[in-house]
């Protein structure tokens, strides 16, 4: 539950697939206004931290766009990372990715979801 309930996304959780700029800062808009995002990013890292100079361990617009999120992350090979992501789906009301697009469906039974209206 979020912290600052006048927010017009209070008590909305939002798990943040994105990489890179275009869903990091879609969903770093939707904490601002109050949603709980959690940032989910494979065990190396999404791609914007590979960016980082030299003996640095993060990018500026890594850590801009994550302000306001939780992170984790998870390996979804492994049975237990899928494991832990179909009991955060349970859980949250939206799912931000950047993947292809195309069919969706089978991805949405196997988390448990229904079709959208």
């Amino acid at each position: 539950m979020s912290d600052r309930p006048n927010l017009p996304l209070a008590g909305i959780v939002v798990l943040d697939f994105g990489q890179v700029f275009q869903g990091p800062y879609a969903t770093l808009l939707m904490a601002k206004a109050g949603a709980d995002v959690i940032k989910i990013e494979p065990p190396h890292g999404e791609p914007l931290r590979r960016r980082a100079p030299t003996g640095k361990s993060t990018t500026f617009p890594i850590a801009m766009l994550n302000s306001n999120k939780r992170a984790i992350t998870l390996n979804l090979k492994h049975e237990r990372g899928r494991a832990l992501l179909f009991e955060m789906t349970r859980r949250a009301d939206a799912f931000a990715r950047k993947f292809l697009t195309g069919d969706n469906g089978p991805a949405r039974r196997r988390l448990g979801r229904a079709e959208p209206g």
